[in-house]
């Protein structure tokens, strides 16, 4: 009967007709049909049989229509419009209403950034990646005025926003403000790994909290355990891959696992992306060697090489290979690349103990800028064959060089310093040896099997030698930029092999050192840091002695070498790795015996022969060394294309795990 009163006061199609009395008609035809009754009955229905949501939809299914007609009266009004047009908007309108819900229980569910969230009655709050430079996030200097800068416009009165310290400031208020608002419960998550597998650091806000509430334990992300926590889609089949890794590596796996790859491969949505896992678990980098042909056309029957060479194919063939063999190189850059910077340090500390040294012991002691005017004569007339003048090219070259130069003056006033409190003197600056013209000393020569050999030529950066009684002691320094170790495992491996060469090399030529009996005293390395430039310059001895007074590297136990070096020595040295009091070297004092250092020497034979030998062999495995203190990969120029991946552990122990020589 409502169906046909609606019916009948509706007009034709096409004939105009008055919104207010076809919306009147409509309701009263939801009146009649008792629209409103029954959804408040289902309503309490639903109430009473426990079924919070859907209550919660009878309702507003209600309130949503009443007060949509409310609003079309009151925009319709005094509207004439024909029939049809007028049905259409009532039915669009009907069809655009929408029902949210929030989940029973919940009074409100907030998402929003540390800026805009500003509610003080929280009773839970998620902070989701705390990470370093995250939260509290780091404050960026503007590319446009520095805050030196904008201090002098501020001190003129001119207003400006926020320097870097205060926004910084505001950030670690956020900060503060995220960690305070909830009062029942708070919530901290930071990844482990950023998408790349690079290592993320958690924010400082994680080590605060663990000081303030001691008790307070770090949870980590655990791998689904049972069927029922997995959740399906991208997620699991990544969790699936973490676990096939595993097993690979000798980690069973649990036996569900199986039946969710399954469960993968026949879903064809997923196939594709498990063929690709399965593909990378199973790669394996490039492994062989040279055909005889090929080996002796790129490396000949004589293998001339160095020490640095030898070096890089023990850290990884394939690295040798594309360098020395297919002589790959990265586009030239003009730019100073750390390579090119040790090689100016290189040349300018070589210039200067030449000058200084050149004649003698050098007897006059040189303030800080008597030292800096001599570095800087030095690299003034070394910087026109410098990177064809680099460092004169452009003001960020020149601020550059003139570090460059502060950094050399204070090399060379704890250089001076070292010297004076010892016996031993510089004797040669960059000692070449090897069979080409104008080498000063003949080539390290290792005999291969089939008739060939091994010809190791070089540069020594510096050679000290002390008078001792009964003999002359000599010691080898390399000069790095870097904060390098030198270990006996390292030399073992193959990987720090510079130092023993060059010490075995002095040790077979005593006559160039006008000594009938040399022997050793150490092999070091000499820091060139930046750090060096803002370091006070005190006396050995003395408390507080600056970085890079001491050398780094291996001192031979021999007492009078060790006397020779630093005649105050008791205890600790503060010039050479080492620890001598009245009743002889400390148990746990560093260095070498005598006799470890000659056995040292004996396995370098055996080193250089068995590498000489892979090499010779054409060996171009892509197989570099890792080690908790090596990583070939790290600066490798080839890593781009060798295929090899750090973080696939290869089955049967390949794949960057640490090798014998």
């Amino acid at each position: 009967m409502a169906l046909l009163h609606f019916l009948q006061a509706a007009p034709s199609a096409q004939e105009p007709v008055q919104a207010k009395a076809l919306l009147g008609a409509f309701q009263e035809l939801l009146r009649e049909l008792e629209v409103a009754q029954t959804l408040v009955a289902w309503q309490e229905e639903a109430l009473a049989a426990g079924r919070a949501e859907e209550a919660a939809l009878h309702r507003q299914a209600l309130e949503r229509l009443t007060d949509f007609l409310a609003e079309a009266g009151e925009l319709l009004r005094g509207c004439l419009l024909p029939a049809r047009q007028l049905l259409q908007l009532l039915d669009a309108g009907c069809m655009a209403l929408t029902l949210s819900l929030i989940p029973p229980g919940l009074d409100q569910v907030l998402v929003a950034s540390l800026e805009r969230s500003r509610n003080p009655e929280l009773r839970a709050a998620i902070i989701l990646g705390a990470n370093a430079d995250v939260l509290p996030r780091k404050a960026a200097q503007p590319p446009l005025l520095n805050d030196r800068e904008r201090g002098a416009l501020a001190q003129a009165g001119i207003e400006l926003a926020a320097d870097t310290p205060a926004r910084q400031m505001a950030e670690h208020y956020l900060a503060y403000i995220a960690c305070t608002r909830s009062h029942d419960k708070l919530l901290i998550t930071y990844a482990l790994n950023a998408a790349d597998g690079k290592e993320l650091a958690p924010s400082p806000l994680i080590q605060r909290l663990q000081k303030l509430f001691p008790a307070l334990l770090v949870e980590r992300y655990a791998e689904p355990r049972e069927p029922g926590e997995l959740t399906g889609g991208a997620e699991s089949l990544s969790a699936l891959a973490r676990q096939l890794r595993e097993e690979r590596e000798g980690t069973p796996k649990r036996e569900f696992w199986r039946d969710v790859h399954h469960w993968y491969a026949a879903d064809g949505r997923w196939r594709d992306s498990l063929a690709r896992l399965n593909q990378g678990l199973c790669f394996s980098p490039h492994q062989g060697q040279l055909a005889e042909g090929n080996r002796r056309a790129l490396y000949g029957d004589t293998l001339r090489s160095s020490v640095s060479r030898l070096e890089k194919f023990n850290a990884c063939p394939f690295a040798y290979f594309a360098a020395y063999g297919l002589q790959l190189a990265p586009r030239p850059v003009y730019e100073i690349t750390p390579r090119e910077r040790g090689d100016i340090l290189h040349q300018v500390l070589a210039e200067l103990g030449s000058q200084l040294y050149g004649d003698g012991p050098c007897q006059q002691e040189l303030t800080k800028a008597q030292a800096s005017a001599l570095v800087g004569q030095v690299v003034t007339g070394l910087s026109p064959g410098l990177l064809s003048g680099i460092l004169t090219s452009t003001a960020r070259y020149r601020y550059q060089a003139a570090r460059l130069q502060e950094t050399l003056a204070n090399t060379l006033l704890l250089q001076q310093e070292q010297l004076r409190c010892g016996a031993f003197a510089p004797i040669a600056w960059e000692l070449s040896f090897g069979s080409r013209e104008g080498d000063l000393l003949p080539p390290l020569t290792v005999e291969l099997t089939g008739g060939r050999k091994l010809e190791i030529s070089g540069q020594i950066d510096r050679v000290d030698v002390a008078r001792g009684p009964g003999a002359a002691y000599a010691r080898v320094i390399d000069y790095k930029s870097g904060n390098l170790a030198l270990l006996p495992a390292d030399i073992l491996q193959g990987l720090r092999l510079q130092l023993l060469v060059y010490l075995q090399i002095v040790l077979d030529n005593p006559g160039f050192f006008a000594a009938d009996t040399l022997k050793a005293a150490g092999l070091y390395y000499l820091a060139v840091r930046d750090e060096l430039a803002s370091s006070p310059m005190p006396k050995a001895g003395e408390a507080g002695s600056p970085p890079g007074l001491k050398l780094s590297g291996l001192t031979v136990k021999d007492e009078t070498a060790v006397r020779l070096a630093d005649p105050q020595i008791h205890g600790h040295s503060q010039l050479i790795p080492v620890a001598l009091g009245g009743k002889g070297f400390y148990a746990n004092s560093p260095g070498l015996t005598t006799e470890e250092l000659q056995q040292l020497l004996g396995r370098l034979q055996e080193i250089l022969q068995q590498t000489a030998q892979r090499m010779a062999d054409g060996q171009t495995d892509v197989l570099p060394q890792r080690t908790p203190t090596f990583d070939a990969c790290a600066y490798c120029d080839y890593r781009a294309f060798c295929g090899f991946d750090g973080e696939i552990k290869r089955a049967g122990g390949s794949g960057g795990e640490q090798r014998g020589a």
